[in-house]
C-alpha cells in the first residue's frame, strides 16, 4: 500500500495528489474532494476533520501574530488573535482561498473591497480540504 491513493488504489504519481492531515495521509486531489462530499472523516484512519487550526498571520516580512482559524457550523470563518480580538467572515464573502509557496491566502469581500489575509498554516492542504468540505455541504 506504499505509494497509492487509498481511495481509488491507483498510483499517486499518475494524478495530482495532496497530503491530508498531520498523519501525512496522501490521496489524489480529485479522490479526496469526492470523498469529502459524502463524509467528514479521513478515509485512512477515520479521524473526524478538525474545525480549528493554530496558525500565524503574516502582517509584514518578519511580523507574525499567533491566531486561530475556526470553521463554524454557521458557515463562518472565525479568526481569533491571541484569544482577545476576533474577526468573523461569512463563507459567502470569501472570494478565494489558495496556497502559494509562502502562505495560505484568503481573499474576501469587505464593503466592496477585496481584502487578502495571509496565514502560515502548518497543515495548509488539510485546512483547504476542510474548508471545501464545509462549503460544499
Amino acid at each position: 500500500m506504499g505509494n497509492v491513493c487509498l481511495i481509488c488504489f491507483e498510483d499517486l504519481e499518475q494524478r495530482p495528489s495532496s497530503k491530508l492531515i498531520d498523519y501525512a495521509h496522501e490521496f489524489h486531489i480529485e479522490c479526496i474532494h469526492n470523498w469529502l462530499r459524502l463524509r467528514s472523516n479521513c478515509p485512512m484512519c477515520r479521524a473526524p476533520f478538525e474545525n480549528t487550526f493554530n496558525t500565524q498571520q503574516k502582517f509584514s516580512k518578519k511580523n507574525y501574530l499567533d491566531c486561530k482559524l475556526s470553521l463554524e457550523p454557521e458557515r463562518i470563518l472565525n479568526i481569533k488573535y491571541n484569544n482577545n480580538y476576533k474577526v468573523s467572515i461569512p463563507y459567502t464573502k470569501i472570494k478565494s482561498l489558495f496556497i502559494d509557496k509562502e502562505c495560505t491566502n484568503i481573499e474576501y469581500n469587505h464593503f466592496n473591497n477585496i481584502i487578502t489575509l495571509k496565514f502560515k498554516i502548518p497543515n495548509a492542504f488539510y485546512f483547504l480540504e476542510c474548508f471545501r468540505n464545509k462549503v460544499t455541504v
